[in-house]
């Protein structure tokens, strides 16, 4: 009764690819917010916006991956 089920590995692409998205999701929002509620006088351009939000997604991605590879270090069985 007390046998554990073997830990299975997290995929760490496939946790990499939620964080982007988790990313995009964030930064998206984090752009919608400041154009509507901060000063208007100050005009962010185009390849700004996209640089940020691009920056949010491949962070928030390495973040991700990098709980997964440590995640799967710390439970790997001897």
């Amino acid at each position: 009764m007390n046998e554990r089920a073997p830990r299975q590995r997290w995929n760490t692409e496939n946790v990499a690819i939620v964080g982007a998205c988790c990313g995009l999701l964030v930064g998206s929002a984090h752009e919608v917010i400041e154009a509507f509620f901060h000063d208007p006088t100050e005009i962010e351009s185009f390849h700004q916006i996209v640089s940020e939000i691009a920056a949010a997604a491949v962070g928030s991605a390495v973040l991700f991956a990098l709980i997964s590879v440590i995640r799967n270090r710390l439970k790997s069985d001897p």
